[in-house]
């Protein structure tokens, strides 16, 4: 039976590593704000995206030639990004440590962006018309969302509040995304890659556990383990 220090010991740990999301959160905000700021736009038009996917497989989507950065052009170059609130790709969950107070509240369950998505959906936001197709179970996931998106300054970077799109099954997921008709659509979900890569031009399964050897490009579709590997 662990002592009442080992408890006391993990609660502290389990404290200290929610308190370092939201930090680490903030400080890849601001990288990510700072190097969209030096960087130049990325783009990719529709038949770029194809051409490079018809290529080697070690072509990445990110060495297409950037056009120049217009108002015109970037309602054309359409991303669309479709993720689960709980499956720890674009989000994930910690315990926010009570507020101080003569009264003891028990943590409580929060969700945060994962910190290696926030400068690459920056990005995005910045230099592209973004959506996010996020999967919830009921309202309190929704609004867990808006407030994870709010406090990592994406509304701020670019991102459309209106263009935050929340479906309760997988086939909303699809026709949302088929509505939108994006040039590229990344998404977690398989069966959702295999079903839009017949109407997508170009599409990206994120596996975070899939093996180097697997990210092979089949078609128009690639397979990759983070955002990073979009660039």
């Amino acid at each position: 039976m662990p002592s009442m220090k080992d408890s006391s010991e993990d609660e502290e740990s389990s404290t200290i590593r929610s308190a370092i999301i939201p930090v680490l959160v903030a400080v890849t905000v601001v990288a990510a704000v700072l190097q969209c700021l030096r960087r130049r736009p990325w783009w990719i038009t529709a038949s770029e995206t194809q051409h490079l996917l018809e290529e080697d497989g070690s072509e990445q989507l990110g060495t297409a030639a950037a056009p120049p950065n217009d108002s015109s052009s970037r309602t054309e170059r359409r991303v669309t990004i479709g993720a689960q609130y709980n499956d720890e790709f674009l989000f994930v969950a910690a315990y926010e440590p009570p507020a101080h107070g003569d009264i003891a509240l028990p943590s409580q369950k929060k969700l945060f962006l994962n910190p290696e998505c926030v400068p690459w959906l920056v990005h995005l936001a910045t230099n592209s018309d973004l959506y996010l197709i996020v999967y919830v179970e009921d309202d309190e996931a929704e609004t867990m969302v808006r407030k994870a998106l709010e406090e990592a300054d994406l509304y701020e970077c670019g991102l459309n509040p209106f263009k935050v799109v929340f479906c309760e099954t997988i086939p909303g997921r699809i026709s949302a995304v088929r509505q939108i008709e994006p040039q590229l659509h990344v998404d977690s979900d398989r069966d959702v890659i295999s079903d839009l890569s017949r109407f997508i031009p170009a599409v990206a399964h994120v596996n975070q556990s899939m093996s180097s050897s697997s990210c092979e490009p089949s078609g128009n579709t690639l397979r990759i383990r983070s955002l990073a590997e979009l660039f």
